[in-house]
């Protein structure tokens, strides 16, 4: 009985969303189930047939190395997503060089930053520069589609700079105590990149 509903289970929930950790996560609890069920009835027939009863422990062994491995796979996406790490199918370089040629007037992109609040929910924060020139309304509605439609970032929030002035970049440029100094982290889990005028700077 026991097999029977696993199988069913497994069944309803297989290919269901698979970019869905947490349906992911309910599946590979059901395949252990459903493993564990086939190895103890092929344990009882072994021991049965042949009172080799070293069987079940092998076998038990064997089901924690299969099962093992897939959740130490789940549990590492799992942290680089808490940790709002970049979504590793994101070029970030290549998002940076193709928003900065995304319509005239873009002088240039820095303190672009890209990370995940989901597994299917990247976010973007950026600043642009822009001549005096610009059309500020395109340059905002381009880039947003680019976002959407070939990366998927429905969430981005984007600062236009207009004739090379950042407030945030002055604001940050303040000299900082040395006590500050020591305290700030040389490693981000989001990914950023800084570009100038379509050149990218460490």
């Amino acid at each position: 009985l026991g097999l029977v509903v696993n199988i069913a289970a497994f069944l309803a929930l297989h290919n269901r969303d698979a970019d869905d950790l947490n349906m992911r996560a309910a599946t590979l609890h059901v395949l252990t189930d459903l493993f564990g069920s086939i190895a103890a009835i092929a344990a009882a027939l072994i021991i049965a047939s042949t009172g080799w009863a070293l069987i079940d422990p092998l076998l038990s062994l064997a089901l924690a190395a299969l099962v093992g491995r897939s959740a130490i796979h789940l549990i590492r996406e799992t942290a680089h997503i808490l940790m709002q790490g970049a979504p590793p199918e994101i070029d970030v370089k290549e998002l940076t060089s193709e928003l900065s040629l995304a319509a005239p007037g873009i002088v240039g992109i820095h303190d672009l930053k890209v990370w995940q609040l989901t597994e299917n929910e990247p976010c973007l924060t950026m600043h642009v520069q822009l001549d005096g020139g610009a059309d500020r309304s395109k340059v905002l509605s381009t880039m947003k589609t680019i976002l959407d439609e070939r990366y998927r970032i429905t969430s981005s929030t984007i600062q236009l700079d207009e004739n090379h002035h950042c407030a945030d970049c002055e604001a940050s440029s303040v000299e900082m105590a040395p006590a500050a100094l020591q305290s700030v982290e040389t490693s981000q889990p989001t990914s950023s990149v800084r570009l100038a005028g379509g050149a990218a700077t460490a």
